[in-house]
């Protein structure tokens, strides 16, 4: 059993100097000029524009997610995983939708889309994409716990946010990845968290690159706020429980479920904590409980 060493925090981002107010418009502009932005399909745009009306017809949803056949295998694969832990087999997609409903559904669909879509062009020393998604999904898994334990409010929105969060970081190895590189060796050169060498070569943080093509995709705000401040707890709308959520949610998945990062203090907002105090007091207790379902999801939708 690992002896939580999670530790209260103070945004971990302070004050952007002066000078580093131009060059970080600058690297925005850039983004905002790549034309081949990873990208997801019309099929999920047009899964999301159905979803926006609570009386669009399980059938008129499934047969937009059957135009897509790559998706619908694995989408199916999903769902019959022990990750749902249906006791009878699924065996088309509106019946996916008739048992799941829509949410849970456009999550589904999300996790297929989001991970086929970043995929890395080249490998880079010690980054590892795998590692990666499965840090995503577990905390997807957890955020999604979490929320839950506190009164369900944004359960499908915890799981979407905690896949979604650190999508700045693919964008960075995409298209800068001399500077992602430089990063990715100060922070185990250094042990510093990615949050803190990424300020050395960056004049902007992953989360803000990733709320960007969070807002080229079209995906709602309440996911922008969480990619763009799943670290600060800071937000400007609503939501600021589920950006709590899932920023707390990352701490636990890296103290938890990440072997080579469980020696390592994972820093909490006192937010969160107040947030969550019960939640992450007995950590220990529900954990393992939902281990195997991360486990699962991974297993299908990491290849």
């Amino acid at each position: 059993m690992v002896e939580a060493t999670l530790k209260p925090t103070e945004s971990p981002r302070s004050e952007v100097p002066p000078n580093q107010n131009q060059a970080a418009k600058q690297l925005m502009r850039k983004i905002n000029e790549i034309q081949e932005l990873p990208t997801l399909s019309t099929v999920f745009a047009q899964v999301l524009s159905l979803l926006q009306d609570i009386n669009t017809p399980a059938e008129e949803l499934a047969r937009v997610i059957e135009k897509d056949q790559a998706m619908v295998p694995k989408l199916l694969k999903l769902v019959n995983s022990s990750f749902f832990g249906f006791a009878d087999k699924v065996s088309s997609v509106q019946h996916a939708i008739m048992l799941l409903g829509f949410s849970t559904v456009r999550n589904a669909v999300l996790s297929v889309e989001v991970i086929n879509a970043l995929k890395l062009r080249r490998k880079i020393q010690d980054f590892d994409i795998t590692r990666f998604w499965r840090h995503a999904i577990a905390v997807a898994v957890i955020g999604r716990h979490l929320d839950e334990m506190t009164g369900k409010q944004y359960r499908e929105d915890a799981f979407a946010g905690g896949l979604i969060h650190d999508i700045g970081k693919i964008v960075m190895a995409y298209y800068f990845i001399d500077r992602f590189e430089a990063t990715w060796k100060s922070m185990h050169r250094d042990n510093l968290y990615f949050w803190e060498a990424e300020r050395l070569h960056f004049p902007i943080d992953h989360a803000a690159i990733g709320a960007q093509l969070a807002k080229r995709w079209n995906l709602p705000d309440r996911l922008k706020n969480v990619v763009a401040h799943h670290h600060t707890g800071i937000t400007r709308g609503d939501e600021d429980n589920l950006v709590l959520i899932v920023h707390a949610a990352d701490a636990l998945a890296n103290q938890y479920m990440d072997e080579e990062m469980q020696d390592r203090q994972w820093p909490i907002l006192e937010e969160a904590r107040k947030l969550l105090a019960r939640q992450i007091d007995s950590v220990e207790e529900w954990m393992p409980e939902i281990k195997e379902e991360i486990l699962s999801a991974c297993a299908v939708l990491i290849k």
